[in-house]
């Protein structure tokens, strides 16, 4: 379905002029001279009733910015970009398509004229014309590239490495894969060694083969003697060092196997050498029992989660604080991960920077970040990282002092919406003031013609009561609007609960909502059980939760009609009736519904299945404090692409 045209403006909430203050002069306010995005809009250049190009009617600083070029205003797209249409004949198309059918397209692309990737979204503000934001994600691009060199690299490190190295799987003992320098060591083919298992290797009886296995498996890391055979039957003394490893979801044990052969048999020959080094290891493991000792019970006694990683990134602990904030019940399931696995995606350059700046500086503190728990929920949190150095001064390791914030956001995110309520019903009071008068006057026309016509006997007097009572209707009609707009942006906590006719705030809060219904065809229908039922509460704290629980059910009905190839019709509809002494509302939509998994967090503050941008996770949650506010309950039941119903219960007004 083509878009409605409308202004960019309007998404700021902005006017082309405004009033300066006390000098009786406007002024040009451009909000999109402002935006961070390239904004560039355009008129579809057709010769003999065929598209050729685009001329360029407005465009922003960042815009040309982004191409490089000044003053494009008026030129055509093809000159602005020379050689667009052979090196990125996609890019015109695009904008052909979205001036033809209306519909909003969003796309990334390299741009070759100017050499970055951009992120592009266009809308057809009205008939043969596009409106372009473009934002530079090259930086973005290059992150990912180097991701993928990164893993590339662990490959070519692992198969070309000196040291011998063999991954092996924890519950059988299969050898999944083993370097060139293994081949070489143990006299088997690479690719016969992956056929085979461990304990053809290892001179020990299988029972002992999976104990180790097992401690390999629990531990962070574990260091044994053992004897290996070679294929010409050969027996060598080995020291084998083991962790886990995660490797394209599968948990792998990581060895790393070092011929000790000639130092043991030095050993022996020199017994008392070995039981000095014998002592001093056991000193120097016990001072650093010690000292694990210390540190683990300082872990233990902080309020914030602490992880500790390699350099490359990789989780190598977790306190047990840790385990709760993530929701994991074991530190198998985090240890051996990348720590950017429990980054939200769009914040893993941040995570980059943090790790560069602690490797350059050695200490990063309080950087806000979003993560993600084990269910995928997204909470916000401060880290303060810390470079571990070995003796020598040099980088060992990372620690993470993770700490949930995620009440102090919804405390400031409260307050920042009071003050956009705040805004908005200042905004409303200007409105009502400037559009009240206007109305008042059309009304005393109206009226005026009316007994004119009455007077003098008009032929078409009766044609002209009629429409003057529909006039009449709609100016009633927008002074009820206003009031409603100022009156739901109230943020004035101090109200008096009061008997409320719950039906006349249900009604209050379909008129904000029921325009935008009837352009995007969708159905809105309330069905009350009697015309009055009388609760305790605030009536316009109500209207805001029916506000939002509609607003909801018009996203879920346009997210099943992107999905759906065959047409349906889209349809909300409201009841009130009586239960049990009790007053029900109820809200049930046909749209995408809500799956199981959700179900348990989909009143939680910030968690939301909307798209990035398209929601703050905040209104279910605001709409049960206030209905929890008014003694009652609110429930779900939700089927996967059948449809959700909202049922609010709450205490009759005893009189």
């Amino acid at each position: 379905m083509p878009t409605e045209p409308f202004d960019i403006r309007e998404i700021f909430g902005m006017s082309e002029h405004e009033e300066v203050s006390g000098t009786g002069t406007t002024r040009v306010v451009n909000p999109v001279a402002f935006m961070r995005s390239g904004y560039a809009h355009c008129r579809m250049i057709a010769e003999e009733e065929r598209p050729v190009d685009f001329l360029y009617l407005e465009v922003n600083n960042s815009f040309e910015q982004l191409i490089a070029r000044k003053n494009v205003k008026g030129i055509r797209m093809t000159e602005v970009l020379p050689g667009i249409a052979e090196s990125n004949p996609e890019f015109i198309e695009k904008h052909r398509m979205v001036v033809e059918s209306g519909v909003s397209d969003q796309f990334e692309l390299f741009l070759k004229g100017v050499n970055k990737w951009l992120e592009i979204s266009l809308y057809s503000p009205q008939r043969g014309e596009c409106v372009a934001l473009l934002d530079d994600i090259t930086d973005r691009k290059r992150t990912e590239e180097m991701l993928m060199q990164s893993e590339e690299r662990f490959r070519l490190l692992f198969e070309n490495h000196s040291a011998i190295m063999l991954l092996l799987e924890p519950d059988t003992g299969n050898i999944t894969d083993a370097n060139h320098s293994a081949a070489e060591f143990y006299g088997w083919p690479i690719e016969e060694l992956r056929r085979m298992r461990i304990q053809q290797i290892i001179n020990i009886t299988p029972d002992e083969v999976k104990s180790n296995l097992e401690q390999c498996r629990i531990s962070e890391q574990n260091r044994f003697l053992s004897r290996h055979r070679r294929a010409d039957g050969s027996v060598r003394d080995v020291e084998v060092f083991s962790n886990c490893i995660n490797i394209a979801g599968r948990e792998l044990l990581y060895s790393i196997i070092h011929d000790v052969t000639e130092r043991k048999y030095a050993e022996e020959r020199s017994l008392a050498v070995f039981i000095t080094k014998q002592n001093e290891y056991n000193e120097a493991e016990k001072a650093r029992r010690q000292l694990d000792k210390q540190y683990q019970t300082l872990i233990a006694a902080s309020p914030d989660s602490i992880i500790t990683t390699h350099l490359s990134g990789v989780i190598s602990s977790i306190s047990d604080i840790g385990l709760e904030i993530f929701g994991a019940s074991k530190k198998s399931d985090l240890t051996g991960l990348p720590f950017a696995t429990i980054v939200y995606p769009g914040n893993l350059q941040v995570i980059e920077e943090i790790f560069d700046v602690t490797l350059r500086e050695g200490l990063v503190q309080n950087r806000e970040i979003l993560l993600k728990k084990k269910n995928n929920t997204v909470y916000s949190a401060e880290i303060s990282a810390a470079l571990i150095q070995d003796y020598n001064g040099a980088p060992l390791s990372y620690m993470m002092i993770i700490r949930d914030i995620s009440q102090r956001k919804i405390i400031e995110n409260e307050l920042f919406h009071a003050k956009k309520l705040i805004s908005l019903g200042e905004m409303a009071s200007g409105i009502a003031h400037e559009i009240y008068q206007p109305i008042n006057n059309i009304g005393l026309m109206v009226d005026k013609m009316l007994m004119s016509a009455s007077k003098n006997d008009w032929s078409c007097k009766q044609e002209i009561k009629t429409t003057s009572e529909k006039i009449f209707e709609n100016i009633i009609r927008a002074q009820t609007i206003i009031d409603n707009i100022r009156s739901f942006s109230s943020t004035d906590n101090n109200y008096i609960s009061s008997d409320v006719n719950i039906n006349k705030s249900i009604r209050n809060a379909l008129l904000m909502v029921s325009e935008q219904c009837k352009h995007r065809s969708i159905t809105l229908d309330f069905k009350p059980e009697q015309e009055r039922f009388p609760v305790t509460g605030n009536i316009y704290k109500f209207e805001q939760v029916m506000f939002n629980l509609v607003k909801n059910s018009m996203d879920a009905l346009e997210e099943k009609k992107q999905l759906n190839i065959l047409p349906f019709e889209m349809k909300i509809l409201i009841r009130s009736f009586y239960v049990n002494n009790s007053v029900v509302v109820s809200v049930e939509d046909n749209g995408i519904g809500i799956s199981e998994k959700n179900m348990e967090y989909i009143m939680h503050p910030f968690y939301t299945t909307k798209e990035p941008g398209k929601g703050t996770g905040l209104g279910l949650s605001i709409s049960y404090g206030i209905i929890k506010e008014m003694n009652g309950e609110i429930r779900i039941k939700s089927t996967p692409m059948g449809g959700t119903t909202i049922i609010i219960t709450l205490p009759k007004t005893v009189k």
